[in-house]
């Protein structure tokens, strides 16, 4: 599982050295994020995304991610500027819906809105590349960025 900070898409080869310099100067103290609730994106009522939520520690987190989102804007590198990111929402993608959820598969995500699953120490965000593959996209590890 992984919180996207900032998706980036397809940038020419040539530009990914300048990002991973600039994300090297991000600076973010370490910190903790407490996993809890189960909802959907963009609703319970038309799912298109599971997710789990971020409850401390998600404004630690939407300041990383605004960090890291003015560290790429620095680049110019002719990106635009989406709506998930203008609305950043600190969550975990757990699932993606095709289909809508069964009536008993609603009750569950309903039931587990208030549920605590676990705290979850933040040492590290990391660049990934994702190659898609028939079953799904495949990530790949860049580079690591510890925080302080």
């Amino acid at each position: 599982l992984h919180i996207t900070l900032r998706f980036v898409g397809e940038i020419p080869a040539e530009k990914v050295e300048a990002l991973r310099q600039k994300l090297r100067e991000v600076r973010h103290r370490k910190f903790s994020m407490l996993i809890k609730g189960v909802g959907a994106f963009p609703s319970i009522s038309r799912p298109r995304v599971l997710w789990l939520g971020v409850d401390e520690g998600s404004a630690e987190l939407s300041q990383l991610a605004n960090m890291v989102s003015r560290a790429v804007d620095s680049l110019r590198l002719g990106l635009s500027k989406g709506s998930e990111e203008e609305s950043f929402t600190p969550h975990l993608t757990i699932a993606r819906l095709k289909a809508p959820l069964s009536p008993e598969a609603r009750r569950i995500v309903e039931n587990l809105a208030e549920a605590v699953f676990g705290q979850q120490h933040v040492d590290f965000f990391y660049l990934f590349k994702s190659d898609l593959s028939p079953k799904g996209p495949v990530y790949t590890v860049i580079e690591r960025y510890a925080l302080e």
